[in-house]
């Protein structure tokens, strides 16, 4: 996880649920390491993972970064971009977002 520390990042994205991904716990970790100004827990609450993992995960960063989780999830931005470590891959985000969150963050992203 030590590679998270050269990521810089205004908002993050963590999963949350542990199942097939990082638990709450780890996700905090990687938050720390990121220190974006928001983290948003996701991966939770459908197939695997509760709310209570992303409310473990909001417990455990609120003294030290915001976190948001999202009521109403709906597709608004997806951003392309080369991951350079080594060899170049590329990846695509696709970013959920609230209206309220989306005001909130927009200086960021535009």
């Amino acid at each position: 996880m030590q590679h998270l520390q050269n990521i810089k990042a205004d908002i993050a994205l963590l999963p949350v649920s542990g199942t097939y991904v990082m638990t709450a716990e780890e996700a905090v970790r990687a938050t720390r390491m990121i220190k974006p100004s928001v983290a948003i827990p996701m991966h939770y609450g459908s197939i695997v993972g509760s709310e209570d993992d992303a409310r473990l995960f909001a417990e455990q960063l609120a003294d030290t970064i915001e976190v948001v989780i999202l009521e109403e999830r709906i597709v608004f931005i997806t951003v392309k971009g080369v991951l350079n470590a080594g060899s170049r891959k590329s990846f695509i985000i696709v970013f959920y977002l609230t209206h309220s969150l989306f005001n909130k963050i927009k200086n960021f992203i535009f």
